[in-house]
């Protein structure tokens, strides 16, 4: 009994913890303006080139492999972004 109770605070304690780191950064980012955003999606695209350029088989998948995720993480955003609240 005691162990599942340790669990299960062990559990709720990483949920506050992650809740609270989400809404950190949900106050860092609503500073930001869009030139920022921009900065940081150009900065993460020479990441990716640089880890490309480090690791060359990443260079020789089909370029529909890099399609399907970009479509699948793309879709939250878009929805977001040009769908009603309800």
């Amino acid at each position: 009994m005691y162990i599942e109770n340790k669990l299960s605070f062990m559990r709720i304690s990483r949920m506050e913890n992650f809740m609270s780191f989400s809404d950190w950064m949900n106050k860092k980012v609503k500073k930001m303006n869009w030139v920022d955003i921009a900065c940081v999606k150009i900065a993460v695209m020479f990441f990716t080139l640089m880890i490309v350029a480090i690791w060359q088989n990443l260079a020789t998948i089909e370029w529909y492999w890099y399609l399907i995720p970009f479509v699948i993480f793309s879709i939250v955003p878009l929805k977001t972004a040009y769908c009603k609240n309800k």
